[in-house]
């Protein structure tokens, strides 16, 4: 390993990189202490490199350490995804120890699968499956962080947004085991909320007397401020009295599993004969205002969405005729 002159005087390194292979970089200077000094820092990241790979877990003990704790904390499903994105992965590189992936690897992963034909759907959640598995790794201080939104999303068409009916909203009540199921059910269909908003509501964000919910949610900027409809206002004054919790759901509030409300929803429409989710539910929610002929902006405040998202999603849906039109109603099911 030395510094050495390249022709016309300029200083280029000669050395072993991390696999022992020669490599003659060019220092692009003439000056020998210059040279000297970039030369030094290429050896210092060298050995850096070195020891971080020496210290960092093997990838095989960390692979089955992430998917054991989704096994515990996530669904059955999420633990598969998971499975093949590691699969993909290890197809562009088999990495020795896991400080080995890192964001310029999952580039070359998302082309990869771009090439096997992978539509952007499923790319984009195979990369989230991976990104996911590397922020647990930083979590749990087994790895240095990382910039993972360096690699963006692919742009996927839209799906059709899909709607419950009357008649299956009504199916979805009949089928749900107790109050907090048939609560979540209308939450969803006639307040719009999310998943995380549902799960995370709290008595003291529901007022009754004057009929509006107070939703704060990590996606907004602010507290939205959400008018129940006649139905779900008295069946939220109904359960409310017999609340024996701080939160409006109690089911599965002492389960570790995040998936616990939407697996066992799942469940549930599935007894009653339907294909249902709760994205579903506030799509369903959405569809009804927009049907009525709200407001655009209205519609984007309640969902808590940009003007621009609501357009597109629901844009198809407002009448053409006054699609700026005050609110005049929120729909209701019995």
């Amino acid at each position: 390993m030395a510094v050495k002159k390249l022709f016309g005087n300029v200083y280029y390194a000669d050395y072993r990189d991390l696999r022992g292979i020669r490599r003659r970089v060019s220092l692009q200077t003439q000056d020998p202490q210059v040279a000297q000094a970039k030369y030094e820092k290429i050896i210092q990241a060298r050995d850096a490199e070195k020891n971080r790979r020496e210290n960092s877990m093997p990838w095989e003990q960390f692979k089955d350490k992430v998917l054991e704790h989704l096994a515990k904390e996530r669904s059955a499903n999420t633990v598969k995804r998971t499975e093949i994105a590691i699969r993909y992965l290890e197809e562009v590189y088999y990495p020795r120890v896991v400080c080995e992936v890192t964001p310029k690897l999952l580039q070359q992963v998302k082309e990869h699968m771009l090439n096997q034909g992978l539509r952007e759907h499923n790319i984009n959640r195979l990369l989230q499956c991976l990104k996911t598995m590397m922020r647990l790794g930083e979590e749990w201080k087994i790895v240095e962080w990382q910039n993972w939104c360096n690699i963006s999303k692919l742009k996927a068409p839209k799906k059709d947004v899909e709607v419950h009916s009357e008649e299956e909203l009504t199916k979805l009540l009949n089928a749900c085991p107790t109050d907090d199921w048939r609560t979540l059910v209308l939450l969803g269909a006639e307040a719009g909320l999310r998943r995380e908003e549902i799960n995370n509501l709290r008595w003291s964000d529901v007022d009754t007397k004057d009929g509006m919910l107070y939703v704060d949610s990590p996606k907004d900027e602010h507290i939205r401020t959400i008018p129940m409809t006649d139905l779900l206002k008295s069946h939220l004054a109904k359960v409310q009295k017999e609340a024996a919790s701080d939160f409006v759901i109690s089911e599965g509030r002492d389960n570790p599993n995040k998936d616990f409300l939407t697996i066992n929803y799942g469940k549930i429409a599935k007894e009653a004969g339907l294909h249902s989710t709760m994205q579903k539910l506030r799509h369903t929610y959405a569809y009804q205002l927009a049907k009525k002929g709200i407001n655009l902006y209205a519609l984007a405040k309640l969902l808590g969405i940009s003007p621009l998202i609501a357009q597109e999603t629901y844009g198809p849906f407002m009448p053409n005729v006054d699609v700026h039109a005050i609110i005049n109603g929120i729909p209701t099911w019995n």
